[in-house]
């Protein structure tokens, strides 16, 4: 048996006619159990040990006597070398595209201390420890359960 159906600009086309009370029962017999409702007396799956998750970030590491003095450029540098030389701290760098330089200080000195010191200097804008900053994610490798 065909059926005709007449599209938007009146051309025929002809289909088979679709027995659509067959076809909806069909899809209700396959769909029925998976859209019924579990028990609450059924105790819910286990939850799946073959994913990992990830490892927590690592924590900070800081150079135990090196820090990083930011100064401002109209000021200059010349009362912070001053101050680095009276600490008896060594220039280890000096950059040339942002406004610091970093300083190892002596073995004998308490970091914080030397931080609260070198902050009170003339045109010092920022003190920060020198520390290791990781750009990418260390994953461990994936062990496979059987």
């Amino acid at each position: 048996m065909t059926h005709t159906l007449y599209i938007y600009n009146k051309v025929k086309a002809t289909v088979p006619l679709v027995r659509r009370t067959a076809t909806t029962l069909m899809l209700a017999a396959l769909v029925a159990p998976s859209a019924r409702a579990q028990a609450p007396d059924v105790p819910p799956a286990p939850p799946d040990t073959s994913i990992v998750a990830p490892p927590p970030p690592p924590p900070e590491r800081y150079s135990a006597h090196t820090l990083i003095i930011f100064y401002d450029r109209e000021q200059g540098n010349d009362s912070l070398l001053q101050a680095v030389n009276d600490y008896k701290a060594d220039i280890i760098y000096q950059y040339r595209i942002i406004n610091a330089i970093a300083i190892r200080l002596p073995d004998d000195t308490d970091i914080h201390e030397a931080i609260a010191h070198f902050r009170k200097v003339k045109g010092v804008l920022m003190v920060e420890r020198d520390r290791v900053m990781q750009l990418h994610e260390i994953r461990p490798a994936r062990v496979k359960k059987d």
